[in-house]
């Protein structure tokens, strides 16, 4: 069985493409080492992101999230035992969402840092990001 988690945050800068690199760099470096996959969006100054993994390492990983001074207003969305993961073998996958090309993502996005995402609506945009990513990734694992 695995926990997943999946949060929503407002940054407290906005971040250029070499603040997210070292994120992301990060991310996948030290999550690999503790079994920890998911996913990471980044939309206008939003992220969303979703953590799987052992229960212990996923809540020590958004423990330090939690505390990072880059994040204001974060928020749990849903928390599940899984009986498997959604982003095997993804350290972190990763995408930026520009609101002027995807309005309706960085809805979502908004939605979610006020609060307006019930449990269960994160968990089917944690399974629609999977499907969207794989998709338009050709499924390449490791991302």
């Amino acid at each position: 069985m695995f926990h997943q988690l999946v949060y929503a945050s407002h940054t407290t800068q906005k971040m250029g493409d070499e603040d997210l690199n070292s994120i992301l760099e990060s991310a996948r470096r030290n999550n690999a080492k503790i079994g920890v996959t998911g996913m990471l969006l980044y939309i206008d100054q939003n992220f969303l992101q979703i953590l799987e993994g052992e229960e212990a390492a996923v809540n020590n990983v958004y423990r330090q999230i939690a505390s990072d001074p880059r994040h204001s207003a974060i928020s749990v969305l849903a928390r599940r035992s899984a009986p498997e993961r959604l982003f095997e073998g993804w350290s972190m996958g990763f995408e930026r969402v520009n609101k002027d090309t995807a309005p309706d993502a960085f809805a979502i996005s908004k939605e979610a840092v006020d609060g307006a995402i019930d449990p269960a609506r994160a968990i089917e945009i944690a399974i629609l990001l999977r499907n969207f990513y794989r998709i338009n990734s050709g499924h390449r694992a490791g991302l």
